[in-house]
């Protein structure tokens, strides 16, 4: 393999892992939301977690994209 080859091979598994830490940040939340008692408790977990979810895993799609144009859409969308 040449050296591009390995470093989109790179890329391809450092945003993998990141959408799917994202995911199972997110599925923490909606255990969260299903498991607590208290309204302001599920508000909690719903919000802080959810919020780290989604932005892990559009940190994973920025390391994903290709074109310098999408990574700049989707760093403004994490901003």
């Amino acid at each position: 393999m040449t050296a591009p080859q390995l470093l989109d091979l790179a890329r391809a598994g450092a945003g993998a892992i990141l959408c799917g830490i994202g995911a199972l940040l997110m599925l923490g939340a909606v255990a969260g939301l299903l498991r607590f008692p208290d309204v302001f408790t599920r508000l909690h977990a719903a919000g802080v977690t959810m919020s780290l979810g989604a932005a892990v895993s559009v940190l994973g799609l920025i390391v994903v994209s290709d074109s310098p144009a999408l990574a700049a859409r989707l760093l403004f969308l994490l901003l």
